[in-house]
């Protein structure tokens, strides 16, 4: 009985996808398989003259200069939120204050060419060698600022 269940659901399934994708080929068009594949590689004819296609002008744009936030954000965090590798945390002005105390000189030198010390390592810019030295400033800067 269960077999004969099975086969009364199969038949019209099967007769429904026949039917599905009867619809999808090209007999109204009465073409050979073979018209069909070469009419399918053949490139699209060129029109006589191609419309000159105007070029869009460049928007007038000002780009933001970034900011010691955005920089940070996109780079420094990875280390200074956790204090990874010795590296001083956000806004944790008991540990920064000595480094504040160097001044700030020394903090873009070791920032920019990187620093070995007792507490840590400091890549050169944090390993982002694609920061400008100002950008890198404006990061140190942003961090002094939340630590004082």
């Amino acid at each position: 009985m269960r077999a004969l269940q099975h086969k009364v659901f199969i038949l019209p399934l099967m007769i429904v996808l026949a039917a599905a994708l009867g619809a999808c080929s090209d007999k109204a068009t009465d073409k050979p398989a073979a018209q069909k594949s070469a009419q399918a590689q053949a490139p699209a004819e060129m029109p006589a003259e191609m419309p000159k296609a105007e070029m869009p002008k460049p928007a007038a744009t000002t780009a933001a200069a970034p900011d010691g936030k955005s920089v940070y954000n996109q780079g420094c965090v990875a280390c200074h939120a956790m204090a990874i590798a010795g590296a001083p945390k956000f806004g944790d002005a008991d540990i920064w204050a000595p480094r504040i105390a160097q001044g700030m000189n020394v903090l873009y030198e070791h920032s920019i060419n990187g620093y070995k010390g007792e507490a840590g390592i400091m890549p050169p810019k944090g390993g982002r060698m694609d920061l400008s030295d100002e950008s890198v400033k404006l990061a140190v800067d942003y961090m002094v600022e939340a630590a004082k």
